[in-house]
């Protein structure tokens, strides 16, 4: 089974399109909506997909909190779905254009014994000269501080995992596995990943122009969040056994940030009772 999960923020359009793709795929998969606090249609994009009926989920953040958090609710609830044993996941833009080729070149890495491919991403146009300068320069400053074995593309939105990693991982940082709510928490997950030594890689994957990863505008506050997770990653405390459990030396020094782990509340995708998507509303 392929758990997709999708972190979508006011993406109502390309989300419907990517619905649509991925029901056209010929694969036993689920697919888990993340709305991190989305002020447009994105929700009832869900609610109204009659294509993938009871594999779709919807999970709603009633306010805001990062992508980074939003990745870990949705992992969390493939995990909480899944076969640990046999079970993959992976995580798309909603603006991915789901290219079947690339797809399918993942999903075999992971079944291969790869146990996290990172799909590098061969856009079909250039992006802004600033963005490129930041994600270049991030990539760097990275790779030198807390290098990823096998894997170049740290800021891509395309990630495959074995599900029975992400339980490991879960089972030994519990919620200090993302504590970045924004884009850096996207790649704090992988470096957690990697300092628990898991067989990393990564896969060419094209995608059409205008396409990014979970990567948003060019900020001052996402430079930060980035310097200061480095900080937090970067020493070799973080390679002891007490500092992977205690979840970096940074976050020793800090109460753990709270996960969207509020109550929670199921209903129909709808007011009427008829199948189709799961909805579950988050703090």
């Amino acid at each position: 089974m392929l758990h997709v999960v999708l972190i979508v923020r006011d993406q109502s359009e390309e989300l419907s399109c990517l619905l649509h793709r991925l029901e056209a795929l010929d694969l036993p998969l689920r697919v888990l909506v993340v709305d991190d606090g989305s002020k447009d249609e994105s929700a009832q994009v869900v609610c109204n997909n009659s294509g993938l009926r009871d594999r779709l989920r919807l999970v709603q953040h009633v306010r805001r909190h990062g992508c980074g958090l939003a990745l870990a609710t949705g992992l969390r609830r493939a995990l909480q779905g899944g076969n640990p044993t046999t079970d993959l996941v992976l995580t798309l833009p909603p603006a991915s254009s789901l290219d079947q080729a690339s797809l399918e070149g993942l999903l075999r890495r992971l079944e291969s014994g790869m146990e996290v491919v990172v799909g590098t991403l061969r856009v079909g146009a250039p992006r802004g000269g600033l963005r490129t300068f930041w994600d270049r320069f991030l990539t760097g400053l990275l790779r030198f501080f807390c290098p990823l074995p096998g894997v170049f593309d740290y800021t891509s939105g395309v990630q495959g995992f074995r599900l029975s990693v992400l339980e490991r991982a879960f089972a030994l940082h519990g919620r200090n596995l993302v504590t970045f709510p924004g884009e850096a928490g996207t790649v704090e997950l992988l470096i957690r990943l990697a300092q628990m030594g898991v067989r990393m890689g990564e896969v060419p994957w094209v995608e059409g122009p205008g396409t990014s990863g979970f990567r948003q505008g060019f900020s001052l506050a996402a430079v930060w969040e980035f310097l200061r997770m480095v900080l937090t990653l970067a020493g070799p405390w973080n390679r002891s056994p007490a500092g992977l459990q205690a979840g970096g030396f940074a976050t020793c020094l800090r109460a753990p940030l709270p996960l969207p782990d509020g109550e929670v509340r199921d209903s129909p995708s709808s007011g009427e009772e008829h199948a189709g998507p799961s909805r579950v509303l988050d703090a």
